[in-house]
């Protein structure tokens, strides 16, 4: 298993090459470039070249070859992609554009809000999504699993932008039972002192309770939104493996036993269905972290979504790049130790 692991974590390199060069390509297809949006009108042509060169923006996209007549190899590769692969290498992600202060340093400011976000949201798709696939599928055809179906079918349908507007509207406007946005009130978001920057737990780690619980009254309607889809698609695929599962025969042998219905369900056929499942909720760790930008911007949430959305908006390409990178390496490492993972949950399975 251990081979194994380590070709899997080997094989997330070439992924996060092959995304790069996407985001690049993509960000530098758009019209526009940082120095006209950070001179606006005031951007005459001889201003916009100054400001350019002084951004790199004048050199190359991927290849120089005017460099290559200069400086041989290594001119040819001094571009503004090989650039960002070569400071990417030595753990630098480049400075901000317009911010004019390094990227890593807001990447560590912004990731613990979608991790904290995202792992809200996964709690919620999880403990709810898997019990309504369980119900479903052993009352099948009946009124409670067509009626959860028929909600998981609404949930995976709905807007994750138009849902938060709504949760903001009815339960921070009409009803101002939570908090419309952000991760903290103004007085302790200027006054407490993070420590890890996740802070629901650094509301313990300090002592100070009332942080942890207003962090968690501003995380229930952002993590209501964003696990609605996952809940929905974890559901169905539950309740699909759950009835294949159930009509398998070592299920009617442990019925035939006289084994309680509970036991049947839970011990012989839930964990036998927990495969495909499994596989559902490492997948839907990238949905969340892809909807987190929508989520985040709604709700104002200080975290890699927005501030990847910011990057775009205002063509900041090293955020864009940085945090779309981040993105993709949580997603295949998480994917990653779902797929070994699958040895723990089935025996039969092993790896060389």
């Amino acid at each position: 298993m251990f081979v194994y692991a380590m070709r899997r974590l080997i094989a997330i390199v070439p992924v996060l090459i092959g995304i790069s060069i996407l985001v690049f390509m993509f960000i530098h297809l758009i019209p526009g470039d940082a120095a006209t949006i950070l001179l606006g009108e005031r951007g005459t042509p001889q201003r916009l070249a100054e400001v350019r060169e002084q951004l790199g923006l004048n050199k190359p996209w991927v290849f120089n070859p005017e460099g290559f007549a200069k400086n041989g190899v290594l001119g040819f590769f001094d571009s503004q992609y090989f650039n960002f692969v070569g400071k990417l290498l030595q753990g630098d992600f480049g400075v901000s554009l317009l911010k004019n202060i390094p990227v890593k340093t807001e990447l560590v400011q912004r990731w613990p809000g979608t991790i904290e976000l995202s792992i809200g949201a996964m709690i919620l798709s999880t403990f709810l999504g898997i019990p309504i696939g369980i119900l479903a599928a052993v009352r099948r055809n009946s009124i409670v699993d067509n009626l959860s179906m028929t909600v998981a079918l609404i949930g995976v349908s709905m807007p994750i932008f138009w849902l938060g507007l709504l949760l903001i509207y009815l339960f921070a406007v009409e009803l101002h039972w939570l908090p419309p946005g952000h991760r903290l009130g103004t007085d302790l978001s200027i006054s407490f002192k993070p420590i890890t920057n996740l802070l629901v737990l650094d509301g313990v780690l300090r002592g100070q309770l009332n942080v942890t619980l207003q962090a968690l009254q501003h995380l229930i309607l952002p993590s209501v939104a964003l696990a609605t889809i996952p809940t929905a698609i974890i559901a169905r695929m539950t309740r699909s493996a759950m009835l294949e599962t159930l009509n398998q025969d070592y299920v009617r042998t442990a019925r035939a036993k006289g084994l309680s219905q509970r036991t049947v369900v839970y011990k012989h056929a839930l964990r036998n269905a927990l495969l495909p499942v499994a596989t559902v909720i490492g997948l839907q760790v990238g949905a969340l972290l892809g909807g987190a930008i929508l989520t985040e911007t709604v709700f104002s949430w200080e975290g890699i979504g927005l501030w990847i959305y910011e990057g775009i908006s205002t063509r900041d390409y090293p955020i864009v790049q940085a945090g779309v990178i981040f993105v993709a390496f949580v997603f295949t490492l998480v994917n990653t130790i779902v797929d070994i993972s699958y040895a723990l949950l089935d025996p039969r399975i092993q790896y060389r």
